[in-house]
């Protein structure tokens, strides 16, 4: 049996980490295991949870969601990062996914984006029991 799909959300916005959280809420197969409004604990909190899944802000203040892209695949960690940004230039998107972001999110579009994302294609990324 699959167990669920942890989640960990990270943005200073708190009706982001709120819609967001409400989101994967409604999805059976997902569970958020914790919320973090900037990126000063981020680090630690990716190691004691083990999250499979990371939704981080691009502007995170103290760690943006870049760097932890970038740290998360240079340790070899599991946890597949989305960072979510209210930038629509590509530039943006370019440099999370180089970073090893697995996507992005747009906020303006956070709905659409998140349903794309995770609800159609109904991607669980959890691991075997």
């Amino acid at each position: 049996m699959m167990k669920r799909t942890t989640v960990l959300i990270a943005d200073h916005h708190h009706n982001l980490r709120k819609n967001i959280r409400e989101f994967f809420h409604r999805l059976p197969n997902y569970e958020v295991i914790g919320e973090l409004e900037n990126g000063e604990e981020l680090e630690r909190k990716i190691r004691e949870l083990q999250p499979d899944l990371l939704i981080v802000d691009i502007e995170l203040p103290v760690m943006n969601g870049i760097e932890v892209a970038r740290r998360v695949r240079r340790e070899g960690l599991s946890t597949h990062v989305f960072v979510t940004t209210m930038f629509e230039d590509p530039i943006y998107s370019a440099q999370a996914l180089e970073a090893g972001a697995r996507g992005v999110i747009t906020k303006s579009q956070l709905k659409l984006d998140l349903d794309s994302k995770f609800k159609v294609h109904g991607i669980v990324l959890g691991r075997q029991q």
